[in-house]
């Protein structure tokens, strides 16, 4: 989301950029919007663009009207990229937001996502001739860029070197293994599994230099967490699992079968956050960011074996119910410091919860310690306390 902050930095620059790009108005030519549009979708500088209505061309900010007749909202733009026919049927996907920047003082933002589907090429002319101005033509088959603050002209292609970028970018030829791990992860059909001297690998079959190698349950190193001890069975083990590129680890993780191995996951990230040092005060969260590579390889698993997780769907909600699933990096960071300026209120829900075991020998299998109950409490506690935060409660 765009904020005032992010509009004040770009336009204190005083120039415009590789994906930002300042407009007093709304352009009332929509086949010039369109370019704009396909040109910044297309920019060099691998992120979303930014087209920011509402600044002068000497970046005074002074707003959009919401009655502005040329104004479009986030499902007026892309039903209007919807009508237009794009090789390959890849389209620009925008969003509009609009930005109070003091006052009464609001701007439109048009932003562009960034995708890897470059370059967007339209397949058929467009033409717009709104009343009071000449005709505007965008060509099919013309690849549009942008180039710092300057837009391929519409009457012309751009040079072989940015269109030979964009094809790179498609291609992720310039990317590193880990973000072509990232990419592959995903795709997971791609992957094929095969059983090699007792050890289970998987190697992506359009690039086979990428494998993921685990060990066999006989040979795996025993160990558990809190998440383990709550199903029925509490017999469980973990796996290291590497991820590499021609042999290469270049990524590591831990993978588990908890409730005698029926149902397979991931190890979740954890982090302690400080209640109060002088007494040592910690409350545990276990969490996964959406996105990262242990997210995408929670799913990896889940897709691979469908069955399994229809078959122990109670097993799935036993463990994700403890696990705060972050939308991203920033949106963790910003809960954490949400716990620690809330920690006194938050703890005293902490001690209100009841153990789960109420003593390390009520129940048969693995011992219940002392790190569990504070996993389990912290879990209870701050599960709950993330979803009223996300909702404003």
């Amino acid at each position: 989301m765009i904020n005032y902050h992010d509009i004040y930095d770009l336009t204190s620059l005083e120039y415009e950029g590789g994906f930002w790009d300042f407009k007093q108005e709304w352009p009332s030519n929509k086949a010039r919007l369109l370019h704009d549009i396909i040109c910044m979708a297309n920019n060099l500088v691998n992120r979303e663009g930014l087209i920011i209505v509402g600044v002068t061309d000497d970046y005074e900010i002074v707003g959009t009207m919401i009655k502005d007749k040329n104004r479009k909202t986030t499902q007026q733009l892309n039903d209007f990229l919807k009508r237009k026919t794009f090789v390959g049927g890849n389209r620009p996907m925008v969003r509009v937001e609009r930005v109070l920047c003091g006052g009464s003082i609001k701007t439109d933002v048009i932003i562009v996502e960034n995708s890897k589907n470059t370059p967007f090429v339209l397949a058929e002319d467009y033409t717009d001739h709104p009343s009071g101005s000449g005709p505007v033509t965008i060509y099919k088959g013309n690849v549009y860029t942008r180039v710092q603050d300057t837009n391929t002209a519409i009457n012309a292609t751009a040079d072989n070197d940015k269109v030979e970028a964009l094809w790179r970018k498609r291609f992720r030829i310039n990317e590193t293994p880990m973000e072509k791990l990232r990419y592959y992860l995903s795709d997971i059909d791609g992957w094929t599994k095969t059983d090699k001297s007792g050890r289970y690998e998987y190697y992506y079959q359009y690039a086979p230099e990428y494998t993921i190698d685990m060990e066999p349950y006989e040979d795996e190193i025993e160990r558990c967490d809190f998440l383990c001890k709550l199903p029925p069975d509490d017999s469980a083990k973990y796996t290291t699992v590497h991820f590499k590129v021609f042999g290469s680890v270049i990524w590591e993780w831990f993978h588990v079968g908890i409730d005698g191995y029926r149902y397979e996951t991931v190890m979740p990230n954890s982090y302690g956050i400080t209640v109060d040092d002088v007494e040592r005060k910690f409350l545990f969260i276990t969490y996964i960011v959406e996105g990262s590579l242990s997210h995408l390889f929670f799913k990896f698993i889940r897709g691979k074996d469908e069955s399994s997780y229809l078959n122990h769907r109670y097993q799935e909600e036993m463990w994700t119910e403890n696990v705060v699933f972050f939308r991203s990096e920033n949106e963790k960071d910003r809960f954490i410091q949400h716990v620690k300026d809330n920690s006194e209120r938050i703890w005293d829900e902490y001690e209100k919860v009841e153990d789960y075991r109420y003593s390390p020998d009520d129940k048969d299998g693995r011992v219940w310690t002392l790190g569990d109950s504070q996993d389990w409490k912290s879990a209870q506690v701050l599960v709950k306390e993330y979803h009223e935060w996300r909702s404003g409660a």
